[in-house]
């Protein structure tokens, strides 16, 4: 009875060992797929990230989209055949003209329908009186098609009216910045730069340093 006892308890024992053996493959079947899907998605999210931040090539600014012209805009009511005004292209401030003095609206220089080259300068500057001529010479080849404005500052009026004498700046519509506005709102901080706007105010072109003749020429 004593050794029946001890088969029956040890023929137990291997079932049950069995059993616990079973069961432990079924769940390492089930844990493996379950990682391989993580391991999987976090290649992937990792791939995207660093993918967007570690290359060092230049990233190429997307074209801006193409929509079909505006329709013409309708007169307001009781101003049949109202002009719509034209946009505008140069800041709203206050210059004064270096020839003949007086003081005008630095928006009020741009011509419609007409791009518009921005050249900042100040008469202390070598490079602003080395590209000087090449400016003048621009404005006079291109006088139908380009209308050049030339906003100077820093120094004195004085200084900037010996600037325009001694280089015959007679083409370029030339003024004078004394509060620094029109410079702190299109951003510049170095000159000469040279700014191309078109008749709509975009800004097509923006150089600082030497005169960039051809890349202007291919754009008007």
């Amino acid at each position: 009875m004593g050794v029946s006892g001890d088969m029956t308890r040890m023929v137990g024992e291997r079932s049950g060992a069995e059993a616990t053996r079973r069961s432990r493959r079924g769940r390492t079947k089930l844990v493996v797929p379950v990682l391989g899907v993580a391991a999987l998605l976090l290649s992937a999210c990792g791939a995207a990230t660093y993918g967007a931040t570690e290359s060092s090539e230049p990233v190429a600014a997307s074209a801006p989209a193409t929509s079909a012209p505006a329709a013409p805009a309708s007169p307001l009511p009781g101003t049949a055949g109202a002009v719509v005004p034209a946009p505008q292209v140069l800041p709203a401030v206050q210059v004064r003209e270096i020839t003949g003095g007086a003081d005008v609206d630095l928006a009020t220089l741009t011509v419609a329908d007409r791009p518009t080259l921005v050249w900042a300068w100040a008469p202390h500057c070598p490079y602003c009186n080395a590209e000087a001529p090449k400016v003048n010479a621009f404005a006079e080849a291109n006088a139908a098609g380009v209308t050049v404005v030339g906003i100077g500052t820093q120094d004195s009026f004085g200084q900037a009216e010996d600037f325009v004498a001694k280089h015959e700046l007679t083409q370029p519509t030339m003024v004078w910045d004394e509060s620094f506005e029109s410079w702190r709102v299109m951003r510049i901080n170095s000159m000469p730069t040279f700014i191309l706007l078109s008749a709509q105010g975009e800004m097509l072109l923006r150089v600082a340093g030497r005169f960039p003749e051809e890349q202007l020429q291919a754009l008007i």
